[in-house]
């Protein structure tokens, strides 16, 4: 996008109405997306309402073409700004959506994940109490070699 330092708007237009269409028919929805998503990066400083609607369009390519992730991006770019706006109506959907799990990728990453070393073990309210540790100390092993220690 070099015509971009000239103007932004004009070279997202001319991107939309050549390279774009193309790009869809050729079933490139990722680049197309991702296309989307620079347009609107380039149009956020101009005009921020295209900017955003560009960024909608990018969600709804990424999810198409099965990228959910760099979609919650997007709407959560879009939903804060919108939160910033005081349009909340418009916002609190697009929150709740990008709060939701990535469906099979959230509730794997949280099976394989150790718990914390700083969360409190949750104990079942009719489990009984482990056993008390005894507060004799060990006896220490003699070591395994000992006419080898100098």
């Amino acid at each position: 996008m070099c015509m971009t330092h000239h103007d932004a708007k004009r070279a997202a237009a001319m991107m939309e109405a050549s390279v774009i269409p193309r790009m869809v028919e050729a079933g490139k929805l990722s680049e197309v997306a991702k296309m989307h998503k620079e347009i609107g990066d380039v149009l956020r400083d101009d005009d921020m309402d295209a900017a955003l609607d560009h960024y909608r369009r990018a969600a709804d390519m990424y999810t198409s073409a099965g990228s959910a992730t760099d979609a919650l991006k997007c709407n959560l770019f879009v939903a804060a700004e919108l939160a910033s706006r005081m349009e909340y109506d418009a916002a609190i959907p697009l929150f709740v959506e990008v709060s939701r799990p990535v469906p099979g990728r959230a509730c794997a990453r949280a099976a394989r994940r150790r718990p914390s070393p700083w969360s409190a073990p949750v104990e079942h309210p009719l489990k009984p109490p482990p056993p008390a540790l005894c507060s004799v100390p060990r006896p220490r092993r003699p070591p395994r070699c000992a006419w080898r220690r100098s």
